[in-house]
């Protein structure tokens, strides 16, 4: 079920988040790089399934997929990703980021 609660959301759900971005890539064709943010909104898994439904639209990443504050999740989804992860807009102490940076892997980095 879905819940504003659980973040957890079934792939119809998945499928029309993702149907516009085919359209979008048709018509920016690859002279524009398309990034999509998440807002902080999916479980981990829903932000996989949704990654996966991005790679076939080549995006070049899909910032803040999970809440940026559990960084196990972010973790996870930033491993096993076939698109580029980009965080920190919802990070605002020095320690947040160190941590990140420690963790390392994320190719893209928005404060």
């Amino acid at each position: 079920m879905e819940t504003e609660f659980d973040r957890t959301f079934g792939m119809r759900v998945v499928k029309f988040v993702t149907s516009f971005i085919g359209g979008v890539r048709d018509a920016v064709k690859y002279d524009v790089d398309i990034m999509i943010d998440g807002h902080w909104a999916f479980s981990v898994p829903t932000a996989l399934a949704i990654a996966r439904e991005l790679a076939k639209y080549d995006v070049f990443w899909f910032e803040d997929p999970v809440p940026p504050e559990n960084i196990d999740a972010m973790r996870e989804v930033r491993l096993k990703s076939p698109v580029p992860i980009a965080t920190g807009e919802k990070l605002y102490r020095l320690s947040q980021f160190r941590e990140l940076i420690e963790e390392g892997g994320y190719g893209h980095y928005t404060p």
